[in-house]
């Protein structure tokens, strides 16, 4: 059944005289007439009573009308629906993330998105690094956040925040009023540290500070996330080191400023592989247009 046919039909039902029909279609009367007969054949009854100078609906034309309208509706949306997927206009972004693209560039990188494209829908799935990158190699994301290194062969790359590293004491331990520290203050103190699963690039980032301190890294506890590690600070059981965006205010810890060279580079990455969709341009726009508004400080004063 051709939709031109329904649009035929839709029009004479709408007007119910053939001539002011084929007006509104731009086309002769006759040839207009001989279509919905050519319909009313395929369907197998009458659409139209017609008389000498008038036509209404039969009962099953009537039914026929509410269905060839819904169809023709349908037909209109799903041509604009895939005209705006062609486009980049609708569609889903899939991102992992971690806490840092939590607190330091995601949320204005969505709302940066949503002003543009308010069709564009996300999936957002917190994993660890090890779990964004196989996620990009199997083409089950389209965007991560995690930090360098990473394997630049499969991945394409924009940086977003450069992090310092901090050290957190307890407020009434020794180093809590110092401006900053360097790694060899912390010779005798306990360490609380991250396990190595989920956290390996800053893992290894403070190893290596700890290495050229001549520290043995031996962790009197370990923790899983920065709250953890806190709370253990926050008693007394040891110091830990945090990236600058895991700063948060509290009564019972104090930040200093690790005296160090050392920087964490956090970045978005997406497969260099992958099939290229405007829908993940679009994405990659707003982010690159929400970075020089980023302004990214640690939420609780940390020394400069």
């Amino acid at each position: 059944m051709e939709l031109r046919r329904l649009r035929y039909f839709v029009t004479v039902a709408e007007e119910l005289h053939f001539g002011r029909a084929a007006e509104r279609l731009h086309m002769a009367q006759q040839p207009l007439s001989a279509q919905v007969r050519e319909l009313e054949r395929e369907i197998g009854h009458d659409l139209f009573e017609r008389y000498a100078n008038r036509i209404r609906l039969t009962p099953a034309g009537a039914v026929f009308l509410a269905e060839a309208q819904a169809i023709l509706e349908r037909s209109a949306s799903a041509v604009e629906l895939t005209r705006r997927a062609a486009e980049g206009e609708i569609g889903i972004v899939r991102i992992g993330y971690c806490s840092t693209a939590a607190q330091c560039v995601l949320p204005a990188t969505i709302r940066a998105l949503k002003a543009a494209y308010p069709a564009i829908g996300l999936d957002l799935r917190e994993l660890n690094q090890p779990e964004q990158l196989r996620g990009l190699e199997h083409d089950e994301l389209d965007f991560g956040f995690v930090y360098r290194p990473f394997d630049g062969r499969t991945f394409a790359s924009l940086d977003v925040i450069e992090e310092r590293l901090v050290v957190a004491v307890a407020v009434g331990h020794r180093l809590a009023r110092a401006e900053r520290i360097v790694t060899a203050d912390l010779a005798d103190e306990s360490l609380v540290l991250f396990s190595r699963a989920g956290h390996s690039v800053f893992s290894a980032l403070v190893d290596e500070e700890l290495r050229a301190a001549s520290i043995t890294t031996v962790a009197a506890f370990s923790a899983r996330d920065p709250m953890t590690a806190l709370a253990l600070v926050a008693n007394g059981l040891g110091v830990t080191f945090l990236p600058e965006h895991a700063v948060v205010p509290r009564r019972d810890v104090s930040y200093v400023l690790l005296d160090s060279r050392a920087r964490l580079q956090f970045a978005a990455v997406w497969s260099a592989l992958a099939e290229p969709r405007l829908v993940r341009q679009r994405f990659l726009d707003a982010l690159v247009a929400t970075l020089p508004n980023l302004g990214f400080s640690p939420t609780s004063p940390v020394p400069s």
